[in-house]
């Protein structure tokens, strides 16, 4: 019993410390309500989302923990952010807070683009499409979990609710399309596809990209979180891996040339086989 009261009092203080709307999501919960707007201290930004049990831990995670930009991997003001899998657009507000430069959002589920376009809200030079990025041009199913961030090209999905057709791109089309000469800052959370993405990458495209952090699903992906480090590795990048403690999930960071700040939790990934 005291240990339960403890455990609330905890979750009660990161939750003020956390957001400046603390209260409405306090009683949100207490009516047994799903919270759909998040205000996170950094920035200030009112982030909506579609009803999801998962939403307040992903604002938690990018803003408070910015576990997409630990330190080395920080978004520099003038640079050029590419999200793959923007979902609502937690990550694409991040990125607005930290860079001028042009941000390219893909999200292909209609109900989150949908809140992304509304999130976003016309701010700074930031292109949104709704189109999945896979590793080819054309119409791909997308098979529908029951979490709003859960959707994947993969049917091993868990709770599947059917699936709907998407239009697909390309990182090489991407560059092409935006008249983009580099890619700064990769975030790819794709449930999946980030293995097809490296499956079909082209050396020049990788070439043109500077640091990029995935989070990896191995349950649903064609290559491995290895296999992906390996292609990195050889592409020039130093490449480090953070485990969740759920086996096959976790984060890759990669970035050229040798960096000697580590991410907090990562190990080095050194297999070249």
């Amino acid at each position: 019993m005291l240990a339960a009261i403890i455990g609330k009092g905890i979750s009660a203080v990161r939750l003020v410390r956390s957001f400046k709307n603390w209260d409405g999501i306090l009683a949100a919960k207490l009516l047994r309500d799903t919270p759909t707007t998040a205000v996170p201290r950094l920035g200030g930004n009112r982030i909506y989302s579609v009803p999801d049990p998962a939403f307040l831990g992903e604002v938690r995670e990018i803003f408070v923990d910015q576990v997409y930009c630990p330190p080395g991997f920080e978004i520099g003001p003038n640079d050029v952010v590419v999200d793959i899998g923007a979902n609502v657009g937690i990550f694409t507000l991040y990125a607005a807070m930290k860079t001028k430069g042009k941000i390219i959002a893909f999200e292909p589920i209609k109900d989150n683009f949908a809140m992304l376009r509304k999130n976003v809200n016309g701010r700074q030079p930031t292109n949104l499409f709704p189109l999945a990025v896979t590793g080819e041009r054309g119409l791909q199913r997308i098979h529908i979990s029951s979490t709003c961030l859960g959707h994947s090209v993969s049917d091993r999905i868990a709770e599947g609710r059917g699936s709907v057709e998407v239009e697909t791109t390309t990182l090489k089309d991407i560059l092409r399309g935006n008249n983009i000469e580099r890619i700064n800052f990769l975030k790819m959370d794709c449930e999946g596809a980030e293995g097809l993405i490296f499956g079909n990458l082209d050396e020049e495209t990788l070439s043109r990209i500077d640091k990029i952090v995935i989070e990896f699903h191995n349950h649903l992906s064609c290559l491995s979180h290895v296999e992906i480090a390996k292609r990195l590795r050889r592409a020039g990048f130093t490449v480090w891996i953070k485990e969740d403690k759920k086996p096959g999930f976790g984060f890759i960071y990669a970035k050229r040339g040798v960096e000697r700040i580590v991410p907090a939790g990562c190990s080095l990934s050194m297999s070249m086989n």
